[in-house]
């Protein structure tokens, strides 16, 4: 995951995550008082390993990777340049820092061409303008809120990016906020029965 924050808190909250990743705690994929737990997929510790690597000199904190228990352990990435963003996905407890000074640095951000595919949600905290240019651009924004707060599980998530959340109903692809049974009626709905 990544979060982009304003240089003017950068040291605080780099302090605040540190203290809050030294207390996770390690365990079993089945134990309900992990905080992480063993990577199930092999290719996803190699694929981060080699994005480590080539990181390294922007790992501010962990790092560590146990190749034999497949476990990555908590990181945090002080990335350098916003607008350079290299897409990955970690399906780890690694942490990518951005700090931006401008509003237009972060509107140029969700500007770039790989957002298109994404228009994934965002917890936005503060900031009125770029609250309103996201949802003008039709992100999914949690304002002052996590996606805990606002997911509700008879409501359609996702986003509008097509990895965010889309369906295809009859070689049709609709790229939208997912609701799985609305899903099924709509695909039910169009199926005439024999």
């Amino acid at each position: 995951m990544f979060f982009l924050i304003h240089k003017s808190i950068l040291n605080k909250f780099l302090e605040t995550l540190t203290k809050s990743l030294t207390k996770l705690h390690f365990g079993k994929n089945t134990d309900v008082h992990a905080d992480y737990g063993t990577i199930l997929n092999k290719e996803v510790i190699n694929q981060v390993s080699t994005f480590f690597n080539k990181s390294k000199k922007n790992i501010i904190y962990g790092g560590k990777i146990d190749h034999i228990n497949s476990v990555v352990y908590p990181t945090i990435i002080l990335e350098n340049n916003l607008l350079d963003y290299d897409y990955f996905e970690f399906s780890s407890p690694v942490f990518r820092i951005y700090a931006y000074d401008s509003i237009d640095k972060l509107i140029s951000f969700y500007q770039l061409p790989f957002q298109k595919e994404f228009k994934m949600g965002v917890s936005l905290y503060g900031g009125l303008q770029i609250r309103d240019f996201l949802k003008k651009s039709k992100f999914v924004v949690a304002w002052n809120k996590t996606f805990f707060d606002i997911e509700h599980g008879n409501k359609p998530f996702g986003g509008y990016g097509i990895r965010a959340s889309h369906s295809i109903i009859h070689n049709k692809t609709r790229i939208h906020p997912i609701l799985v049974s609305q899903e099924i009626q709509c695909l039910t709905n169009n199926i005439k029965m024999v």
